[in-house]
């Protein structure tokens, strides 16, 4: 039996800020909504790999 989904809310009007928390969070996770913090995850993912 895997682990259990959690569901998180996080009221944060800056999606770069939020992006780069759930990275640091460093957990396997799914953005359901919205859409531009999935797009903000998908840079920042490039912006590291591309400087290291």
């Amino acid at each position: 039996m895997g682990p259990e989904p959690v569901l998180a809310v996080d009221p944060s009007d800056d999606l770069d800020w939020a992006a780069r928390w759930l990275a640091y969070l460093n957990l396997d996770l799914d953005v359901l909504e919205p859409a531009e913090l999935t797009d903000r995850l998908r840079t920042l993912g490039r912006r590291l790999t591309d400087r290291y």
